[in-house]
């Protein structure tokens, strides 16, 4: 049974956005990286943080919310804490973490509660003398006494080879320099740089729902962890499940990015009722991208909707693997005209 998917309108998300900023930290739950490699008391009890944090009366630097961090001495001598690339992933050396060639600088903004609050700061793991031998490829660090109003800090890092970094930012509070406990905050924690790359996108499709009945036209709603790059484009890619390769994308023709991280857009599904379908959200590059708009321009001319993966296209190196490759997320639907 051959089944036919009507490219009629598809999706959604492109907003360009510069390579000079990749965030560590901006709003809570926005960037994928965590907030996990505790140092300190077993109990991890001396150092609580809140991500999503008002700020108190100051407010965060910018946007809704900032990272608030507190320090009990009475439960610990002292604390650090780590950003990781991957949770709780300590290993480190050539091919760990991530590439941040390119980047000029590390920015990050602070304020202390009240002033005089005294926080060690930095980037990249140390050598790890016990087992690899091997420590993130560049680490720097400075220790400030905090004010109680927003300041901007910097590491320079221009000519620093930052080929492999699991910790992009650390910070760590010492008993010694704060006797009676410390509150102090952090926000827009960045590397910045022309020639940075974009951390790895993540999408989540939230609706529809695995083994959902849909109609013909299928209203696809979800979250994604940034926006989208020039160079990215992101499409809808529809599978009959009775066929393991048999691929048909959906021109990516209109722009519907939504706010607050989330995305939407249509699926167009044509078969038999009770057919399954696979939904997939696929990230492309720009020689990908040309492939798919070549493949939906000739389909359109020719009124012939072969399945992409179809040899008979003339369109190279858009097979099953490649497809499978720049998935991101999918569901499989059920259809019910």
């Amino acid at each position: 049974m051959k089944s036919i998917i009507l490219l009629i309108t598809a999706i959604f998300i492109f907003l360009p956005l510069a390579l000079c900023d990749w965030q560590i930290y901006d709003e809570a739950g926005k960037e994928p990286y965590y907030w996990s490699g505790y140092v300190g008391d077993v109990s991890h009890s001396s150092l609580k943080v809140t991500l999503n944090n008002g700020g108190g009366e100051v407010g965060p630097q910018k946007g809704k919310s900032c990272a608030e961090i507190v320090y009990d001495p009475n439960l610990g001598n002292g604390a650090e804490l780590y950003i990781q690339a991957k949770k709780d992933d300590w290993t480190r050396g050539p091919g760990r973490g991530i590439d941040f060639t390119g980047a000029n600088n590390l920015i990050f903004w602070a304020r202390g509660s009240n002033s005089g609050e005294v926080a060690t700061f930095g980037l990249g793991y140390p050598t790890d003398e016990m087992y690899s031998g091997y420590g993130d490829s560049y680490r720097n660090f400075m220790k400030v006494t905090l004010t109680n109003y927003w300041k901007e800090y910097k590491f320079s890092l221009k000519g620093q080879d930052l080929t492999h970094i699991n910790s992009p930012f650390f910070f760590k509070i010492e008993q010694i320099d704060n006797p009676v406990g410390s509150t102090f905050y952090l926000d827009n924690i960045s590397y910045s740089g022309t020639q940075v790359p974009p951390p790895p996108l993540k999408v989540k499709i939230v609706s529809p729902i695995k083994n959902e009945h849909v109609g013909g036209s299928v209203v696809l709603q979800g979250d994604r962890s940034r926006d989208l790059v020039e160079s990215e484009f992101l499409w809808v890619a529809v599978k009959p499940l009775y066929n393991v390769s048999m691929w048909f994308p959906q021109r990516n023709v209109e722009d519907m990015q939504l706010p607050d991280n989330k995305f939407g857009g249509n699926a167009y599904l044509d078969g038999d009722n009770g057919e399954k379908f696979e939904i997939a959200i696929l990230l492309l590059d720009e020689d990908l991208n040309k492939k798919f708009l070549k493949y939906s321009d000739t389909s359109e001319k020719t009124g012939d909707w072969a399945s992409i993966t179809d040899r008979r296209l003339g369109i190279d190196q858009v097979s099953k693997k490649v497809i499978e490759a720049h998935k991101l997320d999918s569901v499989d639907v059920i259809l019910d005209k």
